[in-house]
């Protein structure tokens, strides 16, 4: 049988379209799926995004009438408490938070022990030697109650080269067990009210030849104690 060049040149262009459309659906000519993989360009430490939104006056879901705002609380090197005052005039749930750790280096570990604990209190210094008292308390309302970092445990890993280690959230670590005062992860700080971590220590031992730092010392392994919150109140 004689092929016309015409049969040909429709062969050609029919087998053409077929390959088209396998390439538009992502497919092979014999029904296997091509893999794409999706180009991604990682943003960089340091990078210049344009047109960042800050919503520095809060923001609201749909049609509530909550106001949701974030902030931080940081322990200077020789310090050992932060304080974060309530002034919207409103009772604010605290609905997130967590402890961490800045260093100088990822190798670096605690030289003592430290207990931490974040909370409202109605004054703007917390009292010294306290960490016995955050599991007792009826009077305190606690987010994170005596989160204990032993000696020697790290305190950094490097990441994007900042040296820091998230120790503990409110909710691994909050006070279920406070007199039925704070038995879930959120808790409310009353207007005027003070949003607090303090960190205790042991220190120093009263047995003779045991050294250790105390939570104020510049040697206690860390520099810093950051600790971001999240916070939402009524504002109609």
């Amino acid at each position: 049988m004689t092929t016309t060049p015409q049969k040909i040149g429709a062969a050609v262009v029919g087998v053409l379209a077929l390959l088209g459309a396998c390439a538009f659906f992502g497919l092979t000519p014999f029904g296997k799926s091509v893999v794409t993989e999706v180009s991604q360009t990682a943003q960089q430490y340091g990078d210049v995004v344009p047109n960042v939104q800050q919503f520095t006056a809060g923001f609201q879901y749909g049609q509530s009438n909550a106001l949701f705002m974030s902030n931080l609380l940081t322990v200077n090197n020789g310090s050992d408490q932060a304080v974060w005052q309530n002034q919207t005039g409103k009772p604010v749930v605290i609905d997130t938070t967590h402890i961490i750790t800045n260093a100088t280096s990822s190798a670096s570990i605690a030289s003592s022990t430290y207990q931490f604990s974040v909370g409202a209190t109605s004054t703007a210094t917390i009292p010294e030697n306290n960490k016995v008292a955050w599991i007792t308390s009826t009077l305190t309302p606690l987010s994170i109650t005596n989160f204990t970092l032993a000696t020697s445990n790290p305190v950094a890993y490097l990441a994007g080269g900042i040296a820091f280690r998230e120790q503990a959230d409110n909710y691994a670590y909050h006070a279920s067990s406070t007199a039925g005062l704070n038995n879930s992860a959120s808790i409310v700080v009353p207007p005027n009210w003070y949003f607090f971590v303090k960190i205790d220590t042991n220190c120093p031992y009263s047995a003779a030849g045991i050294a250790c730092e105390s939570a104020t010392s510049t040697n206690r392994g860390f520099t810093t104690v950051s600790v971001p919150f999240w916070y939402h109140y009524s504002n109609p």
